[in-house]
């Protein structure tokens, strides 16, 4: 089973909303976007894997996550660099 922290889930989110642009238009929309597609890939994964594997957020998995979300590539690319 996946341990998804207070404090993981709050630095990711940080980290999305400083490259998207706290204060812009679209910001709340996208994050809650990304949240929900990420809450699907571990479904997915907990389906397909023994309670003993672990979820990695990993630069492939951060990728797709924001390509599935509509992240505008500049964006993806700058929360892919803040990530690793």
């Amino acid at each position: 089973m996946l341990m998804y922290t207070f404090q993981q889930k709050m630095a990711f989110h940080s980290i999305v909303r400083n490259a998207l642009g706290a204060e812009a238009e679209g910001t709340e929309d996208m994050l809650l976007d990304i949240q929900q597609n990420l809450s699907y890939m571990i479904e997915e994964y907990e389906e397909t894997h023994d309670e003993e594997d672990i979820f990695v957020l990993d630069k492939d998995t951060i990728g797709k996550l924001l390509e599935e979300s509509n992240v505008p590539e500049e964006k993806a690319q700058k929360i892919e660099k803040s990530v690793e």
